[in-house]
């Protein structure tokens, strides 16, 4: 679970801040792919990378998300980045990078002259000082027509709200791009979604999946 404190803060902070992190343990969020919600997320995105052959992972952490989703397929191009070094030192081992950046996503993308089939921002928002500013750095430099973005947002009392989402959402103008998934993964609590529980007590209550497409 992320320290609230950690969220917005200097690029310089949440190196040192993750490489701490990953120092203690190598996988410090308990990624397991059978995981309901990493499955759903999966399910969502799988049709798209299916036939992707190339694809970014922003905020890659351990690869263990990116492993996941390609499974066996060897798309031609598969590059990731994190802003912790350690982090990128266990995405080496996932066997699935042709390429991995330890920067901070902003400094990144000055580097990569480039754009992708698909476009991963999983669980990453959060932790930007400005993360509408990315948002839209990420859609010029790396989207090309027909490029498809992933976006994956936890929502509740320590991450975004839903105007966030909304927020987000608007970065997205219909005349150059399509909405083609909006999904909501919620968490629950004896079979009622945490939303309607004690919603303060909670985190995160579920996430909101974006994805959108580049018109030509």
């Amino acid at each position: 679970m992320i320290d609230r404190d950690q969220i917005g803060l200097e690029k310089a902070h949440l190196r040192k801040y993750f490489d701490e992190v990953w120092k203690q343990c190598d996988n410090p969020w308990n990624f397991k792919a059978g995981n309901i919600i990493v499955k759903k997320k999966i399910e969502i995105i799988e049709p798209y990378a299916v036939s992707a052959s190339s694809i970014i992972d922003l905020g890659c952490g351990g690869g263990e998300f990116m492993a996941a989703l390609i499974g066996n397929r060897k798309p031609e191009i598969v590059f990731g980045v994190d802003i912790s070094p350690k982090a990128v030192a266990k995405a080496e081992t996932a066997g699935v990078f042709n390429r991995l950046i330890a920067a901070d996503i902003n400094d990144a993308l000055e580097s990569i002259n480039r754009t992708f089939d698909l476009v991963l921002l999983n669980e990453v928002l959060y932790y930007q000082k400005d993360y509408r500013a990315l948002v839209q750095n990420v859609a010029a430099r790396l989207a090309a027509p027909n490029s498809v973005i992933f976006i994956a947002l936890a929502i509740g009392p320590k991450f975004l709200s839903e105007r966030d989402g909304k927020s987000v959402m608007s970065l997205f103008p219909a005349s150059k791009w399509r909405l083609e998934k909006k999904a909501r993964v919620g968490y629950t609590f004896k079979k009622i979604p945490l939303r309607f529980v004690f919603w303060k007590k909670f985190s995160q209550t579920h996430k909101l999946i974006l994805i959108y497409r580049k018109m030509q």
